[in-house]
């Protein structure tokens, strides 16, 4: 079912249409607010002015870089289980014959 959901980033209301169910939009909406909180805490400290903009593309860079640390450690893992079964099914295979 589709919604109407919104965020306020820099005191400006932002709308959108999803359908992620509520509770997870919810956790993806707070996960961005923190982070964008966190970096325009980190950049203010650097300097007196930091575009908006620049704030919005480090989050995003940030989040898609842990996306793809993510990634190769689940495919890491997939390797690992695949692994595994192919020994699991070949000892089985020595066994049954």
């Amino acid at each position: 079912m589709e919604r109407i959901l919104s965020i306020e980033l820099f005191g400006q209301e932002y709308k959108f249409k999803t359908e992620i169910n509520e509770i997870e939009a919810k956790k993806a909406i707070d996960l961005l607010l923190e982070q964008v909180n966190k970096t325009e805490k980190q950049q203010s400290a650097k300097t007196n002015h930091i575009n908006k903009l620049s704030i919005i593309i480090i989050v995003a860079l940030n989040m898609a870089n842990k996306n793809i640390e993510l990634q190769k450690k689940n495919s890491g893992l997939l390797s690992n289980i695949s692994k595994g079964y192919e020994t699991l099914i070949a000892k089985l295979n020595s066994v049954l014959k």
